[in-house]
């Protein structure tokens, strides 16, 4: 057998169906082929789509757009400025917490060095000597000190 041989394709008889099997197929559409639905050959039809459609483009805009997001911006100097104004609370609140606990140290230095100088001043009228004795009596491996303070 040659194997470039050509020769003309059988043609085979396709079924018939009676007409009651086959439903009509719609005014003014093409035919591409049947299928079977409820024991019957329904025709299935190519869908031609509306010529308008594709006739008139949509309208571009060609207004010119910014380059970044307006809204982006707004969300991104939003949390900036949020997180500069906590910071600065921050810092405005260490600075009165710092100012609070110098004046509180420094006041209670303050009050201590008054009370004292009060002290002083009040007790100068009156003078008094303190006179201590110390006695160490030492025997053997045992001693004791007795001391009077008057």
């Amino acid at each position: 057998m040659d194997p470039y041989r050509t020769e003309q394709a059988v043609h085979l008889p396709t079924a018939v169906h009676p007409a009651a099997d086959i439903a009509p197929a719609p005014a003014g559409t093409r035919v591409i082929g049947y299928q079977q639905y409820a024991g019957m050959l329904i025709p299935v039809v190519e869908a031609v789509p509306d010529p308008q459609v594709y006739a008139t483009p949509a309208p571009r805009d060609l207004t010119p757009q910014p380059l970044i997001d307006p809204l982006a911006l707004r969300l991104l100097f939003g949390g900036i400025g949020v997180g500069a104004a906590g910071a600065g609370l921050g810092w405005g609140a260490g600075q009165v917490v710092a100012g609070v606990a110098a004046l509180i140290s420094s006041g209670a230095l303050l009050a201590a060095a008054l009370l004292l100088a009060l002290v002083r001043l009040l007790g100068s009228g009156s003078s008094t000597s303190t006179h201590t004795e110390t006695h160490i009596h030492s025997s053997g491996m045992f001693s004791r000190a007795n001391t009077t303070i008057n």
